[in-house]
């Protein structure tokens, strides 16, 4: 049975725990399955990890076992390949800084109005959350990439507290309905393509499992041409373009988990779950500038 409008907005984008095996027994299946992992294996790890992480002279990571976990899960277990991720999430906020500026709701709240970026409370039958972005309203003579860069990885970064979210992972909605050419020769560059993928493919810990697109403008393949160098093969094939029918997007997401305006039965998307989330974790979003690689200190001559 559909949820009501008033209990979808009440509800938040996601289900912050600071136990990462926090989970529903699916979701503990599922973790074991695809993941081979069981508690004694995850708290193992952890300790591994934040050990290693600890012996970098220069970093000073969040080491929080609900952190240290989404690195875990999304290399399945692979300590290396964890560190590395790791390394590589501070790596890329140190070079690019102003895209990774914790974009706190009290401050720039405009941007969220603008860049429409939310999770919805429902979840599919793979437990999987739907990320659902709309482009259409976002004014280049407001907002810049970097400060639609910020919101993102803010509201996506909380949403690393999930541990059901680290298990199933995410399946990507990109709408792109009346997005302009204007839109595209202002906000989407090289380098902010560079940036994204990067963060996606490479340093963000997040199991991105399908990425579709729907009501893509008729210069598409202008703006895909400006991420595709950057997108590895494995991520080219997740990415599954459809146009405006929403019966094709129907055959990889049911319409269960989808929002009426795209032929779902949820009610109209709406981005209060995921501004009640930012509100109620401002104070924690302030912190995140404490954590990265420490500058180098200039010896003056």
């Amino acid at each position: 049975m559909p949820i009501t409008k008033t209990e979808y907005e009440e509800n938040l984008m996601c289900r912050q725990s600071s136990d990462p095996f926090d989970l529903s027994l699916e979701r503990k299946i599922q973790a074991e399955t695809e993941l081979d992992e069981t508690r004694e294996k995850l708290e193992m790890n952890i300790k591994l990890l934040r050990k290693r992480l600890t012996e970098i002279k220069d970093l000073e990571p969040e080491t929080e076992d609900i952190f240290l976990s989404s690195f875990l899960r999304t290399k399945k277990h692979n300590i290396e390949k964890a560190l590395k991720m790791v390394k590589e999430f501070y790596k890329i906020r140190q070079s690019y800084p102003k895209y990774f500026e914790p974009c706190l709701p009290s401050q720039k709240g405009f941007i969220y109005d603008l860049f429409f970026f939310t999770i919805p409370p429902e979840r599919t039958d793979l437990g999987r959350a739907m990320l659902i972005t709309k482009c259409k309203n976002m004014d280049p003579r407001v907002v810049t990439s970097d400060m639609i860069i910020q919101a993102g990885m803010t509201s996506l970064k909380l949403c690393l507290e999930d541990p059901g979210i680290q298990v199933s992972g995410i399946i990507i909605l990109l709408d792109l309905g009346n997005f302009t050419v204007m839109q595209q020769l202002k906000l989407i560059t090289p380098r902010a393509a560079y940036i994204i993928v990067s963060s996606i493919q490479d340093s963000f810990p997040m199991r991105v499992r399908e990425i579709h697109v729907v009501n893509e403008p008729l210069f598409f393949d202008a703006i895909y041409a400006i991420f595709k160098p950057f997108l590895k093969e494995k991520f080219r094939k997740r990415i599954k373009i459809h146009g405006s029918d929403m019966s094709s997007l129907h055959k990889w997401v049911s319409p269960d988990v989808l929002p009426e305006e795209y032929g779902g039965k949820l009610p109209p998307l709406t981005n209060e779950p995921m501004m009640k989330q930012l509100f109620k974790n401002e104070e924690k979003i302030k912190d995140w500038i404490h954590y990265g690689y420490i500058p180098k200190k200039v010896i003056p001559r």
